[in-house]
């Protein structure tokens, strides 16, 4: 009599699960290695993990531990006794580097919150919202970092879908380090743009920019979008990575702001991660939206019905999706 369980779905499935349950600690290696510049520290070297462990004041035997994991993990090479960076680690993992990851220095920032999951999802409350003007400057470069390497690779992209006829007058609203304003200004040279974000941020904008030979072109605002004043007559206003830190009534009073700030036929662009209607994909998506639970006071991903609504009940019409090859969705209204 055949067995009315198939054992190799059985056992797939516990690897399947496991995977999960195990995926922290594979983390939390590349983390901390990242966290004790590991990689920088060998950079295209060969070094004992003894070399390693008294360049940066480390227990040589725990070193060799992590050392030993980063090469299981194929983030290391080990011959002879000593450690070497494998080709991805100096391309992607070596701080400098044209293609480094720079969003690992921000995961590490997030452990904390993550290790509350359990106890936000009892109360509904997180205990790690501590407003951005607040945070250390070293907590700011790395967000901003994170945020600015993947708007960078994504930025291009994204102004291929908008229509930048007649456009002279634009405002980068919660701008970040300026990977959208700088791109405009490139495709505009004759615009004016406006990046309007918090002090504590836009000190490294102000850099970001200067160092693009762009500075000249653009107005540098400080201030909350919410409370403060950001100017009006533009022509387009573009909200990337914004709408997922507050509310959908929060981002309605936003976008009612950006309305009367546009110009009669002006456009506001929203371009942000858009969740599918039962909010359970992508997976990505998901997991980001408990990420805004933890981080925020009330932050989430939205749907297309949700943003739909956000810009109808700020008077915008045509309203439109526009999907991009990355995770993130652009939305569309006019003034």
């Amino acid at each position: 009599m055949a067995s009315k369980y198939n054992f190799k779905r059985i056992e797939n499935s516990i690897d399947f699960i496991e995977d999960i349950a195990l995926a922290f600690k594979k983390s939390r290696v590349l983390l901390t290695a990242s966290e004790l510049n590991i990689f920088e520290t060998i950079g295209y070297r060969s070094l004992s993990a003894k070399e390693i462990a008294e360049q940066n004041n480390l227990d040589e035997k725990a070193t060799e531990r992590l050392l030993n994991a980063l090469v299981g993990l194929d983030l290391l090479d080990k011959k002879d006794q000593t450690y070497s960076n494998t080709e991805e680690s100096l391309k992607h993992l070596l701080k400098g580097s044209d293609e480094y990851i720079s969003t690992i220095d921000h995961l590490a920032n997030l452990w904390d919150a993550w290790t509350d999951l359990t106890d936000t999802i009892k109360t509904g409350q997180t205990t790690h919202t501590i407003p951005l003007s607040e945070k250390s400057d070293e907590w700011i470069e790395s967000y901003m970092n994170s945020v600015f390497w993947k708007s960078n690779l994504q930025v291009q992209e994204i102004i291929s879908h908008i229509n930048l006829n007649g456009v002279k007058k634009v405002l980068d609203l919660g701008g970040g380090k300026g990977a959208f304003t700088y791109q405009i200004a490139k495709k505009l040279p004759s615009s004016s743009i406006t990046l309007f974000d918090l002090e504590s941020i836009t000190k490294f904008t102000d850099k970001y920019l200067s160092m693009n030979g762009v500075r000249d072109q653009v107005t540098i605002l400080n201030g909350d979008f919410i409370k403060d004043d950001f100017g009006k007559g533009y022509d387009l206003i573009y909200l990337g990575n914004v709408i997922c830190l507050q509310s959908i009534w929060e981002n309605v009073k936003l976008l009612q702001k950006c309305y009367d700030a546009l110009n009669y036929g002006g456009k506001v662009v929203i371009a942000d991660m858009i969740i599918n209607d039962n909010r359970t994909k992508p997976l990505e998506h998901t997991i980001f939206s408990l990420n805004m639970l933890l981080n925020t006071d009330a932050g989430d991903v939205y749907t297309e019905t949700d943003i739909w609504i956000m810009l109808k009940e700020s008077w915008f019409k045509d309203i439109k999706l526009i999907k991009t090859k990355y995770d993130i969705s652009l939305m569309t209204g006019v003034r």
